[in-house]
């Protein structure tokens, strides 16, 4: 090697120290990888700082021609922030909940991500047995503002805790910043196909843990109101379906609570839940879905050793239960409303689990409940017939 060259390679070398000690942002002198990107402490706190807490500086505007960091030299560049802010995005800074710094470590934290996820799910079922609230917000409402709902004490209906318990599923899984980078749409899509999902699974091992027969609210009362038993007659087969497949597979494979908060995030994530899914979201579920799945895999490994692969098989297999009991609910769903069309279901109830556009994915052509379904119909709508001619009869009367 000539001296010229060794001159040349020991210049880039030095040059890449350099740059490897700036902080990408800022070119102040950086300290370690934050947020994806090697920064200094002053520009891992601002993004951090901006994305969670400051609406106003994430829409104002450069003053000048966004060329601030161009033109000066740290720390003066730092006192434009929407330009800050963009350069914080440009270099690849993206902000990281707790659940996701603990799923990136590969295992290594699977105690902390079992702790997270059981602090979100008590949240939710406090919530479900001591608060309500009084508003009615739609699911774009909720989705645009996370706090649009005020909940209060108060004691709740069946309805109400359907309503309920969508919307704090919903607010719980904003919180997870990878679901925050979703576009609005895929979002929406998420949520309107999952809602109902997430209740019955969640539902289900609550009705285990509290050791009922049956799937009911959080304070013991029955998930349909009288009225619904009255009109499906003899359809109260499938009703019973509902309240008790999904628990009963529960404790037939005794799954426990550790592996229900996997589960819940594995069916949730699920990116083929709509082709409607832009291939960015269908990236990125598919991608936490996987991290999920992994750290479920570990758990069974280090709970049931050599039999965690068919334990694992077991657990994932109620994804198609899940699936089947969220058909059958949306038909009853469906049905109720064109019997009593007059019922005032909740706006986020209604997006969630009644609208045609959230019917999920067609059952599998090898399962059973599809002709099972059919007969459900054709029993529900001669019932709906005997209804209404009964009124044309008290009406004549």
């Amino acid at each position: 090697m000539s001296a010229s060259a060794s001159i040349q390679e020991n210049e880039e070398l030095e040059e890449r120290k350099v740059v490897n000690t700036l902080c990408l942002v800022c070119k102040d002198k950086g300290v370690a990888n934050f947020n994806n990107v090697f920064s200094c402490a002053a520009c891992k706190s601002f993004f951090t700082r901006t994305l969670r807490e400051s609406k106003r500086i994430k829409d104002s505007v450069c003053k000048y021609q966004w060329d601030c960091f161009d033109q000066e030299e740290p720390p003066k560049s730092r006192r434009c922030a929407p330009c800050r802010l963009k350069k914080c995005l440009d270099v690849g800074m993206f902000l990281s909940s707790r659940i996701e710094e603990a799923l990136n470590l590969r295992g290594l934290a699977l105690n902390q991500v079992i702790v997270i996820l059981s602090k979100k799910d008590y949240r939710i079922q406090n919530k479900l047995l001591t608060h309500y609230s009084v508003q009615d917000p739609t699911l774009d409402q909720v989705l645009s503002n996370a706090d649009c709902a005020r909940l209060t004490p108060v004691k709740i209906t069946a309805h109400e805790w359907a309503y309920l318990d969508v919307y704090s599923r919903i607010v719980s899984y904003l919180e997870f910043d990878f679901i925050n980078f979703l576009d609005y749409k895929d979002k929406k899509i998420l949520f309107t196909y999952n809602s109902m999902r997430m209740l019955l699974l969640g539902g289900a091992m609550r009705t285990v843990r509290e050791k009922r027969a049956m799937l009911m609210t959080p304070n013991g009362e029955n998930v349909y109101p009288e009225v619904v038993y009255q009109l499906f007659g003899g359809c109260q087969r499938v009703l019973m379906e509902i309240c008790c497949e999904l628990s009963g597979k529960l404790i037939e494979l005794q799954v426990t609570y550790e592996e229900y908060l996997f589960l819940m995030n594995i069916f949730f994530l699920n990116p083929s839940i709509s082709e409607q899914l832009s291939d960015n979201a269908k990236a990125t579920l598919a991608d936490f879905q996987e991290k999920f799945s992994y750290h479920l895999l570990l758990y069974c490994q280090h709970t049931y050793q050599q039999h965690a692969p068919s334990r694992f098989a077991n657990l994932l297999s109620l994804m198609t239960v899940v699936d089947r009991i969220s058909s059958r609910l949306q038909c009853v769903s469906m049905l109720f409303q064109a019997m009593v069309p007059t019922f005032p279901f909740k706006k986020l109830v209604a997006d969630t689990f009644v609208n045609i556009g959230t019917l999920p994915p067609p059952l599998q052509a090898d399962e059973v409940p599809v002709p099972v379904q059919q007969e459900f119909f054709k029993e529900a709508m001669q019932n709906i017939k005997s209804v209404n001619d009964l009124k044309m009869e008290q009406m004549e009367y």
